[in-house]
């Protein structure tokens, strides 16, 4: 009897190829996407910035209208503004207006303007200019009061502050002047957070 054993061949048993890993570098792609997502932060920062800067009124709230037959300093807000090249301008004129009963939200600087850095002439005054939602507006004709003479403009603000714009040779506000006036027809608006008028 022949043994099979000794011719028949030995099977092979064939082994599949090993996986091929493919590193990809991490350091050529992590750079790139830090700048990129850096780049989008400041981007997205400075076009808020901007925005909140060319347009204050988006970020302040709106008046809140109310019932009353008179207003008075106390429930007006003034931002006084100095747009001319003496330092503390703005400051005394907010003081003196914060002596009068008004509420002083803010006080600043702005660019002086080319007409507020010439030299005027003798005796010559550059009026104050008064910043409001309507130029009819009561809270308006109260600031406008204080300043005799004064530019008095509108740009339709929806909190109803009232800007004070000095420069170097402005007046400063009478303290003889009125510190209420008339609602003509009882309903005023007033910003958010103001005290309540009274009848």
């Amino acid at each position: 009897m022949i043994d099979d054993s000794r011719t028949r061949p030995t099977p092979v048993r064939l082994s599949p190829p090993p996986l091929s890993r493919k590193r990809y570098p991490v350091h050529k792609w992590r750079t790139p996407l830090i700048l990129t997502v850096v780049t989008c932060i400041v981007v997205l920062g400075g076009w808020w910035g901007w925005r909140a800067f060319m347009h204050p009124e988006a970020n302040v709230p709106p008046c809140v209208s109310q019932s009353a037959s008179q207003l008075s300093t106390s429930q007006v807000q003034l931002r006084v503004i100095n747009a001319g090249t003496v330092r503390g301008r703005a400051n005394e004129v907010a003081g003196i207006m914060r002596a009068q009963g008004f509420v002083i939200a803010s006080t600043g600087n702005a660019s002086p303007s080319p007409s507020s850095q010439a030299t005027p002439a003798p005796g010559v005054t550059v009026p104050v200019t008064i910043v409001g939602t309507s130029t009819e507006d009561p809270e308006v004709q109260l600031v406008a009061g204080f300043f005799p003479g004064a530019a008095v403009t509108a740009d339709g603000r929806p909190d109803h502050r009232v800007d004070v714009i000095v420069s170097d040779t402005s007046a400063m506000p009478l303290q003889s002047a009125e510190r209420t006036v008339p609602i003509p027809n009882g309903v005023i608006c007033l910003p958010a957070g103001a005290a309540s008028t009274g009848n």
